[in-house]
């Protein structure tokens, strides 16, 4: 009985909107299927190499309609600006991911929230935070001592295998300390452990098809012993894992580092509501950002790009190559848009294909080789583009993530 309900919804859904689309002014895409359209044409995993493809047999835009919901993948750097930062007012809505947003709690983090005053705030909190290179100035010691353990680390364990974990966590115990005054352990600090976990479910609760919830909505109302209901279980565990990375440090930072930023913002500075805000704020910078490669720090004794212009180079190319959200976190346009001659309805979803853009064969030749000389001066070939301009997104509130990302 269910399944025919089912079925009769999904079809009315496809009739209606088959009755009041004008396809022929979408970006062209592949045709889907009758019902569901293109609701398998989005895979669980890596959907990202999908849409690469796609983008490369139908252009910048590619449309797809998976049960009515209209969804536009971006292809091209050029497409990304024009509609995500120079018409970025009409750009700048979230759209509701029933797995993220609503079972896990992700709706609570800056990159999720809706567009509205609570995004301001968080906003205003984050600038006030790092959002200026002059308030990141202050940090320069924290730095500077961070760099100076890792250095250590390297040398009392210069394994291979081992350098990866000894920069994460540097990276981590560095966040760590800014977002709560906290100092992170030598080993296993579990709140970067819990970060790195966070980090990981979130990007996966956002990716496109990897939830049939997020395309079925009503499946979030299915009892949690019906077989097909182990997203429930996961999305609790999600939510638990993201709230306790929310409120653990900033206990800490109110009972033990009175005097950091986190902890004086949330007695002096702001409301209730804010205090709320800034705990989830300080999360997501901490989670956030851990995903993110730190561009320079501004150490004259430690660490100086225009003395080591090939260090620079491969952090420059680790960003093209291994780029961490390749589909950045979508967008939600809020009125009636044409781009490049096509139709952009109200409501659509917009994905940045970070990913095709960073692997275009035009700006980077032989782009799935790691090669730092892409980015040193030569007298042969020019440089190529700079993958900072995209790897961390489009937007406001992307913007935001660079400045702070970049002590910039």
């Amino acid at each position: 009985m269910v399944l025919l309900v089912a079925m009769a919804v999904l079809f009315c859904v496809f009739t209606v909107n088959r009755i009041f689309s004008r396809k022929d002014s979408y970006p062209p895409g592949p045709p889907g299927l009758p019902l569901v359209g293109n609701l398998f044409d989005l895979p669980k995993d890596y959907a990202w190499i999908a849409l690469t493809r796609y983008g490369k047999k139908y252009g910048d835009l590619v449309h797809l309609n998976v049960l009515g919901q209209h969804i536009i993948v971006i292809n091209s750097y050029r497409a990304a600006v024009e509609m995500l930062d120079r018409k970025g007012s009409i750009y700048s809505d979230r759209p509701t991911f029933v797995m993220g947003s609503e079972l896990c709690g992700y709706t609570k983090t800056l990159p999720l929230t809706p567009y509205g005053q609570r995004t301001r705030t968080m906003r205003r909190l984050m600038h006030k935070f790092m959002g200026t290179g002059g308030v990141v100035q202050r940090f320069d010691d924290v730095l500077q001592e961070e760099v100076q353990r890792l250095m250590t680390r390297i040398l009392r364990d210069p394994r291979e295998e081992h350098l990866e974990g000894h920069l994460t966590d540097t990276t981590g115990a560095i966040l760590l300390r800014l977002a709560y005054g906290v100092s992170a352990r030598e080993e296993n600090d579990p709140y970067l452990l819990r970060a790195r976990s966070v980090m990981k479910q979130f990007f996966k609760a956002i990716e496109p098809g990897a939830f049939l919830v997020d395309t079925i909505p009503w499946l979030r109302y299915i009892p949690w012993w019906m077989p097909g209901s182990g997203f429930l279980k996961t999305a609790a565990e999600w939510r638990e894992n993201y709230y306790k990375l929310a409120d653990e440090p900033m206990l800490e930072a109110q009972q033990k580092t009175p005097n950091s930023f986190v902890a004086q913002t949330v007695q002096n500075d702001v409301s209730e509501d804010e205090q709320e805000m800034l705990k989830f704020t300080a999360a997501t910078i901490f989670a956030g950002m851990l995903a993110r490669f730190i561009r320079r720090i501004k150490l004259d004794d430690v660490f100086d790009c225009k003395r080591m212009p090939f260090v620079n180079a491969v952090v420059t190319e680790v960003l093209r190559w291994n780029v961490v959200g390749p589909l950045g976190v979508p967008h939600q346009v809020i009125q009636n848009d044409v781009q490049d001659g096509y139709v952009i309805p109200k409501g659509t979803t917009i994905l940045a294909n970070i990913y095709c853009m960073l692997s275009d064969e035009e700006l980077y030749p032989n782009p799935q080789q790691f090669d730092p000389s892409r980015f040193l001066p030569d007298d042969v070939r020019p440089l190529q583009r700079d993958p900072r301009d995209v790897a961390f997104g489009f937007g406001r509130r992307h913007a935001l993530s660079i400045c702070l990302t970049l002590g910039c």
